[in-house]
């Protein structure tokens, strides 16, 4: 995903309209422009399987692995922490 070029062109624009609103943060246009940006990123992600729910799917060969040893919630649970330090 990070070699496609629409990711890192929205990533640039990403960046180009934070630093905008570092400087005025109540401009309603930069704000519609994020939103828009981190929508077009999402379904990006969605593409490529970068979700916190694949990541549960991700868990269970893993999880069958050791034989069912761990609990599924605690599998879950486990997917999740990892999903939120990539995030």
């Amino acid at each position: 995903m990070k070699r496609e070029k629409a990711y890192k062109r929205l990533i640039r624009q990403l960046y180009g309209v934070k630093k905008k609103l570092a400087k005025d943060d109540h401009d309603a246009s930069l704000i519609h422009e994020k939103k828009t940006i981190n929508q077009k990123l999402h379904l990006l992600r969605k593409k490529y399987g970068l979700t916190e729910f694949a990541s549960h799917a991700w868990v269970k060969p893993i999880r069958a692995h050791f034989h069912n040893q761990v609990n599924a919630a605690v599998a879950q649970k486990i997917a999740s922490r990892a999903w939120l330090t990539f995030q």
